[in-house]
């Protein structure tokens, strides 16, 4: 049994090719046509804001309107889901940076006073203490971690284990 964590367009070849008989990927709405996903965890998708910015003294969610022309730092791996969510609202963003990690897109909202669009875990929030966070208000803006299985395969002995003891099977 092989486990790697990769970025989608690493691990889906991976797994149909038979390299990686499970896989580990986050995306924001996995969707593979000979894979079977299992879903393993789901982050919310947040606006980091600064406090001195406009938006930061809101009070409820953030309507995905109020982003229109504001500057935005975003992660890798939420962009797909960002564009789609932009686009389903008609509002034209403006992605000032896209960053492979979420504390580069909080630094770059802490000094250029823009809006950084991240999945918010407990790791970030160290990060994020002189920032103000705010759950933004569309059901589409999340992130799951999914393991991957093509769907035509016998599980290993290891592998069937694995996803049993960690609750996803």
């Amino acid at each position: 049994m092989f486990i790697h964590k990769l970025f989608g367009d690493f691990a889906v070849p991976n797994v149909l090719n038979n390299i990686t008989e499970i896989s580990l990927v986050r995306a924001s709405i996995p969707q593979y046509g000979a894979l079977e996903t299992f879903p393993y965890e789901k982050d919310d998708i947040v606006a980091v804001i600064p406090k001195g910015h406009p938006l930061s003294k809101k009070t409820t969610p953030i309507e995905i309107e109020e982003f229109h022309g504001i500057p935005l730092a975003i992660s890798f791996d939420i962009s797909n889901t960002v564009y789609t969510v932009f686009g389903q609202h008609a509002v034209a963003y403006n992605v000032a940076i896209i960053t492979s990690i979420n504390e580069t897109a909080i630094e770059w909202a802490r000094t250029f006073n823009t809006i950084a669009i991240i999945p918010f875990s407990d790791a970030d929030t160290r990060h994020t203490m002189d920032m103000v966070i705010r759950p933004i208000h569309d059901p589409g803006m999340y992130i799951s971690s999914v393991f991957l299985i093509r769907k035509d395969r016998e599980l290993s002995y290891a592998g069937k284990l694995f996803l049993e003891e960690i609750g996803v099977l």
